[in-house]
């Protein structure tokens, strides 16, 4: 008995593990404008939140993990419970494959809704992506040369002017470029009970109905040993909202999955390897972005749907 519990628990994990490599490549379904979110755009300002980068090394699992591990020891607890259970029932003269089993299904199709359901609906947690992540704090000794890149590209800035290149393809729109955003009120301790959500007005007086925003909260390393390879991750935060009121339309949290390379290949040669992955970047992540807001007809190429993931959309923009 205890082997076959050991093998249904064995199989359900694995169940959910392919679940976690399935959402970590594919990323959430996003849901495309509707008529009426489309008529009410008027003129579109291309902006970038602009702001210091750093490079961060992260040495463990991702969020995801973090969250699947926690699932998988809840689903372990079911599974055992179901078993003992379906034991109870049999001895009551009940059948106990089919207690085991249904109970298993029940726990398995729970994981899988509740998974999906989190990653249509679930409001993008400003503490996910607002910093640098909290496993290793940021290291610029590490990755010197890519540091220096950083700093010296302006990285959300160069983001939002290879956006504006992409978006003549989409001549239904009106759209404007925006050089330099209000001040943050958040950054000059501001906090009136009307300058928060006010911030955008002077933009509004312009004649800019909504904004496209991007943002970069950081620069990422993801690996699990120093000594091993490390893959350039770089998250996008995209806010989509009126001018007036700040009212949301989209906010879509990206995940840029690049390269795996070890720190000093990373550092080489003035981070070459580097400049050359955030090339691909750009280019990836400026198309993709324009053709999920306002492509309807077009589709991604295959090599952005496996390098730009979309992490989780909301209809209430946070930030």
């Amino acid at each position: 008995m205890k082997k076959t519990k050991t093998r249904i628990i064995i199989l359900l994990i694995l169940a959910a593990a392919t679940i976690e490599s399935s959402c970590s490549s594919q990323g959430v379904p996003l849901s495309s404008l509707t008529e009426k979110e489309i008529h009410d755009l008027g003129t579109i300002g291309i902006a970038a939140e602009i702001a210091e980068l750093d490079a961060v090394h992260t040495q463990g699992p991702s969020e995801f993990s973090y969250r699947f591990r926690e699932m998988r020891d809840h689903t372990v607890d079911i599974a055992g419970g179901a078993y003992e259970g379906g034991k109870k029932g049999a001895r009551l003269g009940e059948p106990f494959r089919f207690s085991v089993l249904l109970s298993l299904a029940l726990a398995t199709v729970g994981m899988t809704i509740g998974a999906i359901a989190g990653g249509i609906h679930g409001a993008l947690n400003r503490e996910t992506y607002s910093d640098a992540p909290d496993q290793v704090p940021p290291n610029k000794t590490a990755y010197h040369a890519v540091q220096k890149a950083i700093d010296d590209l302006g990285l959300p800035a160069k983001l939002r002017d290879r956006l504006w290149d992409r978006i003549e393809a989409y001549p239904h729109y009106r759209f404007e470029l925006v050089r330099q955003l209000p001040p943050d009120p958040r950054q000059r301790n501001d906090l009136g009970p009307r300058t928060e959500w006010a911030r955008y007005w002077p933009l509004r007086d312009q004649g800019i109905q909504t904004v496209l925003k991007v943002r970069i909260p950081f620069i990422e390393f993801r690996g699990s040993r120093f000594d091993q390879p490390y893959r350039l991750v770089i998250p996008v935060e995209t806010t989509l909202f009126h001018t007036a009121t700040r009212a949301c339309v989209r906010q879509i949290l990206w995940e840029y999955q690049g390269g795996r390379h070890h720190v000093d290949e990373w550092n080489a040669n003035g981070a070459q390897l580097f400049s050359e992955e955030l090339n691909r970047f750009f280019d990836h992540v400026a198309r993709r972005i324009p053709l999920t807001f306002f492509g309807k007809e077009r589709t991604p190429f295959p090599e952005e749907v496996t390098t730009v993931i979309p992490k989780k959309e909301s209809l209430a923009c946070l930030g």
